[in-house]
């Protein structure tokens, strides 16, 4: 009997370590179904677990620093990842938690540099030639008759094909504090007697790991009349973030009035205002 508990006993014990292994593999897997909530429990959980393994805690809290970022709350990752580097500084997770409060604070300091006076031009250290733009960076898009990057001519884009994709990858000619258009991709989704639907995708990137950005798209006529804008508030951008999904703006307007917008020659701009939050 005394040998059989023995036995049932040393079996819980090799166990133990999958099931803590287990809780933060749940973790990740709420994580990634947006369940960060629970995620965070099942971490917290696995933290104050004083049979949880030192390396396993010091994941936990790296974890704990990378859902706080997805909820754009820095504070609390930088919390997370300072605790984790003071408490388990050997552990595999301390390096990079390092990095990433370094990248916190890169990030930090750029909101805070100076931008160049309004109507100034320079060119952006490694932005690869392109133009530095004031914040708030406005880029105006012809929706005219033009040429594309390459010198082919371009119909106006009331003569675009339905479906058919238009692409401007000139966006990508500007830069500001890292952030950029990466492309712009226009289409015309419906066309009926009543109402024309198109819609602008933009790639948008930063060479920062982390940058909050602000857009506003709209579809502008001839005379700086507003038709119709779309706005995002507190995009992050980066290789850290978790949360970027492509914006895309679909603008419902009236047949009559992208026929006015059109005429006479005339044709409307896509504006595009990216403004870098702190």
């Amino acid at each position: 009997m005394i040998r059989y508990t023995a036995v049932v006993l040393a079996w819980f014990l090799a166990l133990a370590p999958l099931a803590h292994a287990a809780s933060l593999e749940k973790a990740k897997t709420l994580r990634a179904n947006g369940l960060r909530d629970d995620a965070k429990k099942e971490l917290v959980d696995f933290l104050y677990d004083s049979a949880s393994p030192d390396d396993g805690k010091a994941e936990a809290l790296l974890l704990l620093g990378d859902i706080a970022l997805d909820e754009k709350n820095r504070d609390a990752a930088r919390e997370n990842w300072t605790k984790l580097v003071a408490a388990y500084p050997s552990s595999p997770a301390a390096a990079a938690a390092k990095a990433k409060l370094e990248a916190l604070e890169q990030a930090a300091s750029s909101s805070q540099s100076t931008t160049p006076p309004p109507g100034t031009a320079v060119t952006a250290p490694g932005s690869n030639g392109r133009t530095e733009v004031p914040d708030p960076m406005q880029i105006d898009i012809s929706l005219g008759a033009d040429v594309d990057a390459r010198g082919n001519p371009r119909e106006s884009f009331d003569h675009q094909p339905l479906g058919k994709a238009r692409i401007y990858p000139e966006t990508d000619r500007f830069v500001c504090d890292q952030a950029r258009v990466r492309m712009l991709t226009v289409k015309k989704l419906s066309e009926t007697p009543t109402e024309v639907v198109i819609q602008a995708a933009l790639t948008l990137i930063s060479e920062w790991p982390l940058q909050d950005v602000d857009l506003t798209v709209a579809l502008v006529g001839k005379d700086g009349r507003v038709v119709k804008q779309q706005f995002w508030d507190n995009l992050t951008l980066g290789a850290w973030s978790h949360s970027y999904i492509p914006p895309k703006a679909e603008f419902r307007v009236p047949a009559s009035t992208w026929k006015e917008l059109f005429a006479s020659g005339a044709a409307p701009v896509l504006r595009i205002i990216v403004d870098i939050q702190e």
